[in-house]
C-alpha cells in the first residue's frame, strides 16, 4: 500500500505547520521522518493517519483518498502508535493490545483475536506483563505493549511515531527489527526518529523536514552531513563503522564548552 502525500498544508490554529509537503512511502520499505524539534514531523504522521486535516494537498493510501476512508476502512489499512499512547484505566495490558484486533471483530473468533494478541506480545518481549495493570508498568514496558497492539492490529500501513524514545538499548533495536519485519513482508513502514544514526541505518528512504518543509528526501545515502548540520544547527559528521562499514552519525558534542551567558549571570549574583 503506496502512500503518496502531495502538495500537503496543515494548520494548527490558524498557522501553517506544514507547507507544501510531498513524499512518497513505498510498500515494502521503511520511510523515516527525521528533522529538529518543530520541524513537523509528528504532525507529518498525525495527518497520514488521519488524525489532523489538511487544508490543501492530499494523501492517498493505495490510490485511495485517506480522507474519505470511513474509520473501519482506515483501521485495516492503516496502524498508528502515536507519541502519547496514555491509557486511562488499568486494562491488563493482554486487553489492550487485543483491543488492535477491533477493526476485525467480524472475521475471527475470540480464540484467534486472543492468539494475535498473545503472538504480539511475544514479538516484543511483554508477554510477562499480559496479565498486568498498563498503569503498573514503567514507561518502557507500557510502550512495548503499545507496539504489541499496532503489530496485532495487522494493517498494511504501519505508523510509528518515536517507537524507540522510551526503550532500552536492546528494545530499540528490537522495535526497529519488527519494523523492518512487518515491510519485509509487504507492509509500508514510516517512522519518526529522534536518533539520526538508527534513522539512517534503519531506513530505505529518508524525509528530512525544516520548518514545515521537506528539506531533502532520497536514500539514506542522499542525506549528507552538510545538510544536517545546516537543518539542526549543530555539527554533525557521518563516519564509517570500523568493523560493519556502514554510516554513522556522529554529532560534536559541545555540551562541555564554555557556560550559558544565562548561566553566568546566575553564578555572579
Amino acid at each position: 500500500m503506496t502512500v503518496v502525500v502531495d502538495g500537503l498544508r496543515v494548520e494548527l490554529g490558524g498557522r501553517p505547520v506544514l507547507r507544501d509537503v510531498s513524499m512518497v512511502a513505498e510498500a515494502g520499505a521503511i520511510t523515516v521522518l527525521v528533522g529538529p524539534n518543530g520541524s513537523g514531523k509528528s504532525t507529518l504522521l498525525a495527518a497520514i493517519a488521519g488524525d489532523l486535516p489538511a487544508a490543501s494537498g492530499s494523501i492517498r493510501i493505495a490510490d485511495l483518498d485517506a480522507a474519505a476512508l470511513s474509520p473501519g476502512d482506515a483501521a485495516r489499512i492503516r496502524a498508528v502508535l502515536s507519541q502519547h499512547h496514555g491509557v486511562a484505566f488499568d486494562y491488563p495490558a493482554r486487553e489492550v493490545v487485543a483491543l488492535g484486533r477491533h477493526a476485525w471483530r467480524d472475521g475471527e473468533s475470540a480464540a484467534q483475536r486472543d492468539a494475535i494478541a498473545h503472538a504480539a506480545l511475544v514479538d516484543t518481549e511483554a508477554e510477562a506483563y499480559a496479565e498486568q495493570g498498563v498503569l503498573s508498568l514503567s514507561g518502557g514496558e507500557r510502550s512495548r505493549v503499545q507496539l504489541a497492539r499496532v503489530l496485532a492490529q495487522d494493517a498494511g500501513v504501519l505508523l510509528l511515531d518515536e517507537p524507540t524514545a522510551a526503550l532500552d538499548l536492546r528494545h530499540q533495536d528490537a522495535a526497529l527489527r519488527l519494523a523492518r519485519d512487518v515491510a519485509s513482508h509487504g507492509g509500508t513502514v514510516v517512522l519518526v526518529l529522534h536518533d539520526l544514526d538508527a534513522a539512517l541505518a534503519v531506513a530505505d528512504a529518508v524525509v528530512l523536514l525544516e520548518a514545515g518543509r521537506v528539506r531533502r528526501a532520497g536514500t539514506p545515502d542522499d542525506i549528507d552531513e552538510e545538510v544536517l548540520t545546516q537543518v539542526y544547527r549543530h555539527p554533525v559528521e557521518i563516519v564509517e563503522h570500523p568493523r560493519s562499514g556502514r554510516r554513522m552519525v556522529v554529532p560534536l558534542r559541545t555540551g562541555a564548552g564554555a557556560p550559558r551567558a544565562g548561566r553566568e549571570a546566575f553564578d555572579a549574583r
